[in-house]
């Protein structure tokens, strides 16, 4: 009996031969940009509405007085806060970013620590937030009770957490752009 690797890369070549061979159809697809997820119907709810600008201004004149630093990490854990809601992280940065990168703007910082805070707080939240499918598919099959697996992960989690706000301080003092 072959080794398992050698028949794995066997149906991988026969697989890339078989599309040569086999006619793929064609597909036009439409894209329309006033339709898409429910991120984008959030974007566009507010920006059509009118609502985005009040949103950013309320909401960077509430924080304006605060040092940077501590802007950015709040940053950090709005979108923490928001993983709760949008698991999707394309989602997520479709939602919050026309948001967030018009306060940093105003706020003085870099549009890259928006960034930066964004992808801060999608990741550290990713192993813990009960939202996500992915880590609910993980646990199901692994036989683990989330309860569990929350007391397992919590340490690690502050961890990051506290590394994350560490790195965004770090950012903003360098003046990374």
């Amino acid at each position: 009996m072959p080794h398992t690797y050698t028949l794995i890369f066997i149906i991988i070549i026969m697989a890339g031969l078989a599309s040569y061979v086999i006619p793929a159809g064609e597909f036009d697809r439409v894209e329309d940009e006033k339709s898409g997820s429910f991120a984008r119907a959030i974007t566009l709810v507010l920006e059509e509405g009118k609502i985005i600008d009040s949103l950013v201004f309320m909401a960077a004149s509430g924080i304006s007085h605060l040092p940077q630093t501590l802007n950015v990490v709040g940053m950090f854990f709005t979108q923490a806060f928001l993983s709760l809601f949008i698991s999707s992280g394309s989602g997520q940065a479709a939602a919050t970013m026309p948001i967030m990168v018009p306060i940093s703007d105003i706020l003085g910082l870099e549009r890259q620590l928006a960034v930066l805070a964004f992808q801060y707080g999608d990741s550290v939240t990713n192993s813990i937030i009960p939202t996500s499918s992915a880590l609910m598919g993980y646990l199901a099959i692994a036989g683990i009770p989330y309860e569990r697996w929350v007391k397992f992960i919590w340490k690690l989690i502050l961890g990051w957490t506290l590394i994350a706000s560490l790195a965004l301080i770090a950012a903003v003092a360098l003046g990374i752009s």
